[in-house]
């Protein structure tokens, strides 16, 4: 997960609390294919019951994750548009990396991917996992272990 200074520093623009306080909006910086791209939202996240309805943080002070996930739902178009999807794109964006991804049905040795997602860590590569949608939903299991 990403740090949340390091979130707030690389993908928020504020040159103060105040100024979002007076303005009441955020400027998110995604990447198209090696351009800025810069994503403008107000400070209205979708909440239910007294919680937020999509992604949150750990700590429930933390607003970056929903106003990030609200400026990707911009970008697209709604919610339901990046629901689901493949992550590699999604860090692409977000930091104007090169994504790879490694499908787990092709690795027969677990302690090679292990290895080399160790030395990607090491590298202080940037790290996510999907699943295939299922019929079990979240409950799903793949073969190799997957949740």
């Amino acid at each position: 997960m990403l740090g949340d200074k390091f979130a707030r520093d690389k993908f928020v623009f504020l040159n103060s609390i105040e100024e979002w306080k007076q303005c009441g909006a955020f400027c998110i910086k995604f990447y198209d294919d090696g351009e800025e791209a810069i994503v403008i939202v107000d400070d209205f996240l979708p909440v239910q019951y007294g919680d937020f309805v999509f992604g949150r943080a750990t700590d429930k002070h933390e607003l970056w994750p929903n106003v990030l996930e609200k400026a990707y739902a911009k970008k697209y178009g709604d919610y339901s548009i990046i629901q689901g999807g493949h992550v590699h794109y999604a860090l692409a964006e977000l930091t104007n990396g090169v994504p790879k991804l490694i499908m787990t049905e092709d690795e027969s040795n677990l302690n090679k991917l292990w290895q080399q997602l160790l030395a990607f860590q090491k590298e202080k590569a940037m790290l996510g996992a999907g699943s295939n949608s299922h019929e079990d939903g979240d409950s799903a299991i793949s073969k190799m272990g997957i949740v």
